[in-house]
């Protein structure tokens, strides 16, 4: 970080860690801040318990989103709430959410803290037979959407074979199987409520080509019950509100 000007001492150029103006070349991208837009680095927080209602911040998209819990789930899981978004965490990727007032934190940082009993990590995350959903990684490493499957069994390394629920194979003759690392795979997300319309630049997710795919809706078609999404994999679709969900996160995704 520096000044922008030598003649201004209250606006900085700052340059991010995670955002990048050519991932290509690997610059980063740079932009100019006002002092009172600028915090220092909040100390790191044990993890802690939260319930329903409490203001959080959750790491997403190489970032720190304020929201509120919606529902509490089992195994230190949580569902969040970010306008009409709603995203499953694990306790680790949420902090209490707090504010730099006047050179402190509010609340302070030596407030009372539920701590996280630590467990012992399950030699198999995920059992024969789990219904689960997985992850298509395309050539750059992203994740564009998730199909459902079923554990067929741990093959080590943290790796299972999985036979898709909605994919077959090329000659017809089953259900695709393959081999899928564990950070590729998640339990099926919770019910979540489907809100009765959805906004434009409202993130989602389109029941498409037998997987659930990332996208953002463009345009509210003129009736009201359909919608143009663009999806992660660039496609532009047109879809009926039945097809969309709020798009949903798992515990591993930023």
């Amino acid at each position: 970080m520096e000044r922008a000007t030598s003649t201004n001492d209250k606006r900085y150029v700052v340059q991010f860690t995670n955002l990048y103006q050519d991932r290509n070349s690997g610059t980063k991208l740079s932009k100019e801040y006002n002092s009172v837009d600028i915090r220092p680095l909040p100390p790191p927080q044990p993890p802690r318990k939260f319930k329903v209602g409490d203001i959080v911040e959750a790491y997403f998209d190489d970032g720190w989103y304020e929201g509120k819990i919606d529902q509490v789930l089992d195994d230190d899981r949580y569902i969040f709430r970010m306008s009409s978004m709603f995203l499953l965490f694990g306790v680790n990727q949420l902090r209490l959410h707090r504010t730099w007032l006047n050179g402190n934190w509010v609340p302070p940082l030596d407030e009372s803290e539920l701590a996280v009993e630590k467990t012992k990590e399950k030699e198999e995350e995920f059992s024969e037979g789990a219904h689960v959903e997985v992850t298509n990684i395309d050539g750059d490493g992203s994740n564009q959407a998730w199909f459902a499957a079923t554990i067929v069994k741990p093959v080590g390394n943290n790796r299972y074979l999985i036979r898709f629920e909605t994919l077959r194979t090329e000659d017809d003759t089953g259900f695709l199987e393959k081999e899928m690392d564990s950070s590729h795979i998640r339990p099926p997300p919770p019910h979540i409520p489907v809100p009765d319309q959805f906004k434009m630049f409202d993130h989602v997710e389109v029941l498409y080509k037998g997987g659930w795919w990332k996208g953002v809706i463009a345009e509210v078609l003129p009736d009201d019950s359909k919608y143009l999404v663009f999806l992660a994999n660039y496609d532009k679709l047109e879809c009926k509100h039945s097809d969309l969900r709020p798009r949903q996160g798992s515990i591993d995704e930023n």
